[in-house]
């Protein structure tokens, strides 16, 4: 989280680095005020938190589709340094702004064939002012496709809880296909660290993560002088204009739903970045409930896809052929068989083979 003034003289001396007076032996914790400086959202109720995407290797366009991601970020916008390859790729790219790591670019490699690719992080994430044209510089990459897409909610005081969470999972809340995915729950034996859930597969085409965002970021290096004057999140309050709507909130109760999305078996949209909340709610009947208003929209594998295609074209030949069908049947003697010989045509239907219908029947190669 990003600090540019606290509000007490305590938590000025531990922003600056002076032990505080209220450090000394036997003062109360005060409460400290942690004013952000972040531009509220565009209306979306969830925030991109980390992205990767592949394209064509293109120096030129990959620069100045970042160029246009970070516009109005701090300093002149993305610098670039070198690094050794990473993830089977040759060469990699740090890309900073302001002196601050905020993705990366992967290039080379024979087995990559051509292929580069581009990740923003979740601290880059937080300099992007515009979703919109981020999504649109994006997809002007040459070949494009989305990797990973994290999609997060924050809940303040007391809204979503951890206990909420295992409580949904035994309920049924996670099921997806008739499936339930499996729930791992990761702890420490200090409770300031915070709890993590996990639901689903890691790899998989969609993971749930749930954790106590506060005191994650309460142990992280940016509150380090702070746990020197307070021995626990509880009791810190913490504004900030880009979260819980500017109103002030205990660091404690700052609570995260994750989905991250993946492109193993389900291709991600190429707008999940401005309808995000909608594929938020899709993901699992739980997060739905987390998102009042929102219509769920569910990311679905071709083979999916091509099911609900051929399903939809059967019931409106039901719905308009149905009736004389059947009395076509009785003219035949009962005869399926032979009502199919007089009625189905001899090749497949154009529209259905692009909805999918083939990866269904098995004839795609």
């Amino acid at each position: 989280m990003d600090t540019q003034s606290v509000n007490s003289p305590e938590a000025e001396g531990a922003a600056s680095g002076r032990p505080p007076q209220a450090a000394a032996a036997g003062a109360p914790c005060p409460a400290l005020v942690i004013r952000g400086t972040r531009e509220k959202g565009n209306g979306q109720r969830t925030r991109v938190d980390y992205l990767s995407i592949s394209c064509t290797e293109d120096g030129g366009a990959i620069s100045d589709c970042l160029a246009s991601v970070f516009e109005g970020a701090p300093g002149a916008g993305p610098v670039y340094e070198h690094g050794p390859g990473k993830r089977h790729f040759e060469k990699s790219r740090r890309v900073l702004i302001a002196g601050m790591p905020a993705g990366l670019v992967l290039t080379g490699g024979e087995s990559q064939r051509g292929r580069a690719c581009v990740d923003v992080s979740g601290v880059g994430c937080g300099f992007i002012r515009d979703w919109e044209k981020a999504q649109e510089a994006f997809l002007g990459l040459p070949e494009r496709s989305w990797r990973r897409g994290d999609i997060a909610a924050d809940f303040f005081g007391g809204q979503l809880t951890h206990e909420q969470v295992i409580k949904a999972h035994a309920e049924g809340k996670f099921m997806r296909g008739g499936r339930d995915p499996v729930l791992t729950e990761v702890r420490t034996t200090d409770k300031n660290l915070g709890r993590t859930i996990y639901v689903g597969k890691r790899g998989g085409d969609a993971l749930g993560r749930f954790y106590e965002k506060g005191k994650k970021e309460f142990s992280g290096p940016s509150y380090s002088v702070l746990r020197r004057v307070c021995g626990s999140p509880e009791g810190i309050t913490v504004t900030d204009s880009e979260l819980n709507e500017g109103e002030a909130f205990d660091l404690a109760s700052w609570y995260r739903a994750e989905l991250e999305l993946r492109s193993k078996n389900r291709p991600i949209p190429d707008d999940w970045i401005v309808r995000r909340d909608e594929y938020f709610a899709g993901a699992y009947p739980f997060l739905a409930e987390l998102l009042p208003g929102v219509e769920p929209c569910a990311i679905l594998r071709p083979r999916d896809q091509g099911i609900l295609a051929i399903e939809r074209a059967l019931e409106r030949v039901k719905a308009q052929w149905g009736a004389v069908l059947h009395t076509g049947l009785a003219y035949v003697g009962g005869d399926y068989v032979e009502l199919c010989r007089r009625i189905v045509g001899e090749k497949h239907s154009a529209r259905l083979i692009e909805a999918g219908a083939l990866l269904v029947v098995g004839e795609a190669q």
